[in-house]
């Protein structure tokens, strides 16, 4: 089971044209993949208290690109493999897709690594494919829309939103901050709030799990 953020930088000039929420677009050529955090666990293993994370980034590798993709492609056919080999098995039956889990993966870092893989030519379109759209994703956005019952609406939920409901400590800002971070080559400071951000993943999905209602039919 793979945890990941990943951080996209945005140019200025592209930075009011958007008619969506969602500014950033992988598809155009100055919108870059910066890098993210990852962490891997066997799907029946506990969140340790101290969690040991692999961060991935585009100075890391001499500004290019191409090879951070590589890189974190190569994680996600690892944490293939290491699925099938745990012979786990849900409601009976055998668990052989990679599980996901993030906030808007499904909606953005998913679909955005397809994409910039594809522009780079990291692999073949129908192995790319198999490698980012056949995971099992566990969107936190959605999944906790079930702790708003007040909402007469089901509607994706912000991180921020999601910890305050859940009461979680932390500081979350906007992916607007990481450009200007990186504007100002301050990457160490992208690298600290991308963990942060992993942290609150695996809190948001550990209590998640302690308020599920289960019963018996």
């Amino acid at each position: 089971m793979l945890f990941c953020d990943l951080e996209f930088y945005v140019p200025k000039e592209d930075r009011n044209n958007s008619s969506s929420s969602l500014i950033v677009n992988p598809n155009f050529k100055k919108h870059k993949l910066l890098g993210g955090t990852f962490y891997s666990k066997s799907f029946d293993d506990n969140i340790p208290k101290n969690p040991i994370f692999k961060q991935l980034w585009l100075w890391n590798f001499e500004n290019n690109e191409k090879i951070l993709l590589e890189q974190i492609y190569k994680i996600f056919i690892d944490e293939w493999e290491k699925t099938k080999k745990e012979n786990k098995r849900i409601l009976g039956k055998p668990l052989v897709d990679l599980v996901v889990c993030g906030i808007g993966i499904s909606r953005f870092d998913i679909p955005a690594l397809y994409c910039r893989s594809f522009r780079f030519l990291i692999d073949r379109p129908d192995k790319l494919f198999d490698i980012y759209f056949k995971t099992k994703q566990i969107d936190l956005a959605n999944v906790c829309s079930f702790l708003f019952p007040e909402e007469q609406h089901i509607y994706p939920k912000t991180s921020k939103e999601i910890m305050g409901r859940m009461k979680i400590k932390g500081e979350k800002d906007t992916s607007k901050n990481v450009w200007e971070l990186f504007d100002k080559n301050d990457v160490d400071k992208i690298e600290t709030r991308t963990t942060e951000e992993v942290k609150i993943i695996l809190n948001i999905y550990q209590k998640s799990q302690e308020q599920i209602v289960r019963k018996n039919y």
